[in-house]
C-alpha cells in the first residue's frame, strides 16, 4: 500500500490539469463530452505510473497517436480471437498492416511501450535503485528484471507495462464517468458529498488536493465509490474454487448445492467483505 500511495503526486498533477481544463471550457460555456475527458485523464494517470511521463492528453486535449483508438479497436480483434482462436496467428500477421484494425491497434500500443521500456532500460544501469517514493513502475520492473532475469525476463516487463496501459485507462475512466453519471442523476445525494467535500476542505488552501488518506474518513464518499463501481466491468476477475457445499441467496431466492462446485468469486468482494 505504501508504495501505491508513492504515486499519489502523479495522480495530484493530472488532476490539476483535468481541473485546469474544465475551467477553462466553463469559461467559454463550451458543451463537452466529460467521458471522453476523464478517459484522458486516465490515460495520462496511468502514463505517469507506469513511464513517469503523461502521454499528453490533457495537454492536448486529443488521443495522442491514436492510442485510445487503438485500445477500442483491439478489444473487439481479441473477443474475436477468443471466438476462434484457430485463425489468431494467421489473423494477427495479416490485419497487423490494416491501419483500422485491431491487430494494428495492438501493434501500435506494443510498439508505443517497447520504446518507452528501452528509454528507461538505457538510464537503469547509473540510477539508483527503486524505493517507495514516486517511481515509475518500469522502473521497478526493470530492478526485478535486474535483480532475477531468470524468473522476471525482459517480456515479463513489457507484460506488466503493456496490461497498465490495456486494462487501466479505460476502466478507470469508465468507472469515474459512472459515478459523475450516478451523481448527476441523484442531486440530493449530490448535496450530502459536496457537504462532507466542504467539511474536509474548510481549513486547507482552496487548491490543495485531498489525499488519500484523508478520503479514509469520508464514509459517504467511500461509500458512493464502493457502491456504483461495484457493477463495473473493472470488478469481474474471479477467483475460482471448489467447494463441497454451496448455499446461495439473492433477494429472490436462496439455493443449496450438494456435492463438489466449482464456486466462481469476485476478488473485489471478497477482499472488501472477508467474513461475508
Amino acid at each position: 500500500m505504501s508504495t501505491l500511495v508513492g504515486y499519489e503526486s502523479f495522480v495530484d498533477e493530472c488532476g490539476r490539469l483535468l481541473i485546469q481544463r474544465l475551467h477553462e471550457f466553463g469559461n467559454r460555456g463550451m458543451a463537452i463530452n466529460l467521458g471522453d475527458w476523464l478517459q484522458k485523464y486516465a490515460f495520462d494517470v496511468i502514463g505517469e505510473i507506469t513511464f513517469g511521463t503523461r502521454f499528453g492528453f490533457l495537454d492536448h486535449g486529443e488521443d495522442v497517436g491514436g492510442l485510445i483508438r487503438a485500445l477500442e479497436k483491439r478489444r473487439m480483434f481479441t473477443s474475436l480471437s477468443g471466438v476462434y482462436p484457430f485463425w489468431h496467428s494467421l489473423a494477427f500477421r495479416v490485419m497487423s498492416y490494416l491501419p483500422g484494425s485491431g491487430a494494428a491497434g495492438f501493434a501500435h500500443l506494443s510498439q508505443f511501450s517497447q520504446e518507452q521500456v528501452e528509454q528507461h532500460k538505457a538510464k537503469a544501469t547509473g540510477r539508483p535503485k527503486a524505493s517507495d517514493g514516486p517511481t515509475p513502475q518500469v522502473d521497478r520492473f526493470l530492478d526485478a528484471h535486474l535483480e532475477k532475469p531468470e524468473s522476471f525476463p525482459m517480456h515479463a516487463v513489457m507484460t506488466n507495462c503493456m496490461g497498465n496501459i490495456f486494462a487501466g485507462s479505460d476502466t478507470t475512466g469508465i468507472s469515474l464517468t459512472a459515478i459523475v453519471n450516478n451523481l448527476c442523476q441523484n442531486p440530493e445525494v449530490t448535496q450530502k458529498l459536496r457537504k462532507e467535500i466542504e467539511q474536509q476542505i474548510s481549513t486547507r488552501q482552496p487548491m490543495d488536493p485531498i489525499t488519500f488518506k484523508e478520503t479514509q474518513s469520508m464514509p459517504y464518499l467511500n461509500a458512493i465509490i464502493k457502491g456504483i463501481c461495484l457493477p463495473i466491468v473493472l470488478h469481474v476477475l474471479k477467483l475460482t474454487r471448489i467447494r463441497q457445499r454451496v448455499f446461495v441467496s439473492t433477494l429472490r431466492q436462496a439455493c443449496h448445492f450438494s456435492g463438489r462446485c466449482l464456486l466462481e468469486e469476485l476478488g473485489y468482494l471478497i477482499n472488501t467483505f472477508p467474513k461475508t
